[in-house]
């Protein structure tokens, strides 16, 4: 069995069934059973190792696979700012029992989703299209995005969650694998060689952690062809 823990990649979001990871690893499993999804749209680095501290111990599958983006190095001033977070890298015991707690997060999320509904038939309404239309507003973005897109370096703060995360699979002997995946930037400029990249997997393989680069899989998947 397979736990998926990641951000919007891992969580298949904006992607429809069975063309998530997900669903791709059950079809090549063979079970639809065999995968354990507790990726989200948004985590980072730090959300991610405070959900499998939630959530893991009532699963202990064979192997989790981690699916970290080139721009997963941040979220660490969650840490500076949220107490709840900071519990989590202080101390080794600490939960807030997440799992007995599911109604209150259901309709958490419910509000989230609702609210998030009304304000995108706010945004889309006529007028305000033909006005983005006018100002040319997505492809100012897009240009923004190509051109100031700049992610910070995996650091000592990454390595600390790293090697939390490869000491919490060891006690419930697992086997963690990194998935190390290129952002579209790199992809676009074939750099994957890149600082970004590269300070991940030193942290990796210093702490002989298992990977997948999949940028460099691309880079030789383009030579082939």
């Amino acid at each position: 069995f397979v736990t998926l823990i990641g951000d919007s990649f891992a969580m298949g979001s904006c992607v429809e069934r069975p063309n998530d990871i997900a669903s791709q690893i059950r079809k090549k499993i063979k079970n639809d059973m065999a995968v354990i999804n507790l990726g989200y749209g948004g985590n980072t680095l730090l959300l991610e190792y405070a959900t499998l501290r939630e959530y893991y111990k009532f699963i202990k599958s064979d192997i989790i696979l981690w699916l970290i983006y080139e721009d997963d190095s941040g979220g660490f001033e969650e840490f500076s700012n949220s107490q709840i977070l900071s519990n989590y890298l202080n101390s080794e015991t600490y939960s807030q029992n997440l799992i007995d707690r599911q109604i209150y997060i259901d309709n958490y999320l419910k509000e989230i989703i609702e609210k998030q509904i009304v304000n995108y038939k706010k945004a889309n309404n006529f007028s305000k299209k033909l006005f983005k239309v006018i100002k040319f507003y997505n492809t100012r973005n897009l240009i923004r995005i190509i051109t100031h897109q700049k992610y910070s370096e995996f650091d000592e703060n990454a390595y600390k969650i790293i090697s939390m995360v490869k000491k919490l699979s060891q006690k419930e002997k697992s086997k963690l694998i990194a998935v190390v995946l290129p952002s579209q930037k790199t992809v676009r400029k074939s750099n994957y060689d890149n600082e970004n990249s590269k300070s991940l997997i030193k942290i990796l393989e210093k702490l002989e952690i298992e990977y997948i680069n999949v940028g460099l899989e691309l880079k030789n998947y383009k030579n082939v062809n």
